[in-house]
């Protein structure tokens, strides 16, 4: 039976291109970009172009392009609305892969240290592992309520998202799938106060309209889900 997989989550180097001579912004061109002349600049009838030598062969890249340097090096243009549809252009992602990288290292630590294996169908998180769940949380809630320097209050935050991820893994749920519910909900709300009373919150205006996790019930019960 086939089982699914998930891309894993790399980092890139990018940058995009003005439209200019590369020899007039050459300050601003990463390294990457200009050695082993694997870009060249082309104007002719007033038409600016990059001829970029890539795996495939010559690709064009017009302007606000992004020029893009995979994770084995090779150099490749990509269309600015593709881009930003398949990359996070932030500095977090750029300055650390590990941003974006629990599920790969929850999954590692899980099978390979605990021994814990991804259930086959999702699985109620209750009894002696829900209680275990819940010390981990509680524990790792009062250090960041009494830590109170950035390392301590930095570590007690991610120690309470990898006791959470590994929760979710050995109840076997696509976190992935429900985390990118939860952030549809978020994303649409408002800025805006709430019951929390706090200043900096979102609000949920009318006609906003909550994750929806039912298909966890068909998967657990091994029946189908409209969302599958």
């Amino acid at each position: 039976m086939p089982k699914f997989s998930r891309k894993k989550p790399i980092v890139i180097e990018a940058f995009q291109w003005s439209g200019k001579d590369p020899d007039k912004e050459f300050e601003y061109w990463p390294e990457w970009a200009w050695v082993n002349n694997n870009i060249s600049f082309s104007f002719i009838e007033g038409k600016a172009e990059l001829l970029i030598n890539t795996l495939e062969g010559i690709m064009i890249a017009q302007p606000n392009d992004y020029i893009i340097k995979g994770i084995k090096g090779e150099i490749y243009p990509c269309k600015p609305d593709i881009f930003l549809e398949s990359y996070l252009p932030t500095d977090c992602i750029i300055k650390s892969t590990q941003v974006y990288q629990p599920l790969p290292d929850i999954y590692k630590f899980q099978t390979e240290v605990i021994g814990n294996e991804f259930p086959d169908k999702p699985i109620l998180l209750d009894g002696t592992m829900k209680e275990e769940t819940l010390t981990c949380l509680v524990e790792e809630s009062v250090e960041l309520r009494d830590a109170t320097n950035l390392p301590d209050q930095a570590d007690a935050l991610v120690d309470l998202i990898y006791f959470a991820y590994g929760a979710l893994h050995r109840m076997g749920v696509d976190t992935q799938r429900v985390w990118d519910e939860v952030h549809r909900a978020n994303m649409s709300k408002v800025r805006g106060t709430t019951k929390r009373n706090q200043d900096n919150d979102a609000a949920k205006p009318e006609d906003w309209k909550g994750p929806d996790h039912s298909w966890l019930i068909a998967k657990e019960t091994g029946l189908t889900s409209a969302q599958d």
